[in-house]
C-alpha cells in the first residue's frame, strides 16, 4: 500500500513545487516543528507531498519520533492531512523560535533531503 506525507522539514524533498500548509513552523534546533494544523488561518508553512510504502512509512514514523500505540507520548504525531498525513510537533514550543517564512528549506539553508 501506498501513502501520501506532507514533508516540511529534514524529510522535505526541495524538488518539488511545495504546497501551502496551514500552520506554525518553529525553530526545535536542527530540525523544525509544526503545530496548529488544524486551526492556523494566518500561518502557513511549505510541504512537499511525497509517497511511501509501509515499510517507509513505519521508518518515518520512527524517525520522527511516532509510536501508534501511546501518541499522546510521542515527539511527533502523524495526522490525517488533506489526502495523506503529516507529522505534528507534539511537544510545547513556548520560548521557540518561530520560523518567519515557513520555509525550513530557505530557513535553513539546505537544498533538500532525499529519502533514503
Amino acid at each position: 500500500m501506498t501513502h501520501k506525507i506532507y514533508c516540511y522539514g529534514t524529510l522535505r524533498p526541495g524538488v518539488s513545487e511545495p504546497v501551502l500548509v496551514p500552520g506554525q513552523m518553529f525553530d526545535l534546533g536542527w530540525f523544525p516543528g509544526v503545530v496548529n494544523i488544524e486551526t492556523a488561518v494566518d500561518t502557513f508553512f511549505k510541504a512537499e507531498m511525497i509517497e511511501v510504502d509501509d515499510e517507509t512509512l513505519a521508518r518515518l514514523d520512527s524517525y520522527e519520533g511516532y509510536n501508534p500505540s501511546s501518541p499522546e507520548h510521542s515527539l511527533y504525531v502523524r495526522k490525517a492531512y488533506q489526502d495523506g498525513f503529516i507529522y505534528q510537533y507534539n511537544g510545547n514550543v513556548s520560548g521557540k523560535l518561530p520560523v518567519p517564512t515557513g520555509d525550513w528549506l530557505e530557513y535553513s539553508g539546505i537544498s533538500g533531503y532525499p529519502l533514503r
